[in-house]
């Protein structure tokens, strides 16, 4: 008996039967319709992307340094110009000094000679040195 139910149920099971499709399906007047919202269309705006507004920021730098670059190299060329003159400047002065000029002769040698006036202290008197060279002398014999 348990057995003769056991093949019932799986011959059951092998037969499969689809239920019907319901009515409000195939109706075409209860079909599902989506209603319509309320809510207003989305407007479309203009937008700007982050990389354009960096890219305008960089280039408006860019154009700044660049400005000064120029005037630093400006301030440079105009430092080595006023250095270059300087040197020349300074190059010509010592030309002038280094060249030779002969100095005017004394008005002692056109006016006569002069006389020295005489000396009050007395003249040195000579005394011989005491080297001692005699005594080496005597000592070595």
């Amino acid at each position: 008996e348990q057995r003769r139910q056991e093949e019932e149920q799986t011959r059951s099971f092998a037969s499969f039967h689809a239920r019907p499709v319901p009515k409000a399906v195939t109706d075409s007047d209860k079909a599902f319709t989506p209603r319509r919202s309320s809510k207003p269309l989305t407007e479309v705006h203009g937008f700007e992307l982050n990389v354009d507004r960096r890219g305008r920021a960089r280039q408006t730098f860019e154009q700044t340094l660049k400005e000064r670059e120029a005037a630093a190299e400006a301030e440079r060329a105009q430092a080595e110009r006023r250095r270059a003159l300087e040197e020349e400047r300074e190059r010509r002065a010592l030309r002038r000094q280094a060249t030779v000029k002969a100095r005017p002769v004394p008005q002692a040698v056109y006016s006569g000679s002069r006389e020295v006036p005489r000396s009050s202290k007395p003249l040195t008197e000579p005394h011989s040195p005491h080297f001692r060279t005699d005594a080496r002398l005597r000592s070595q014999h």
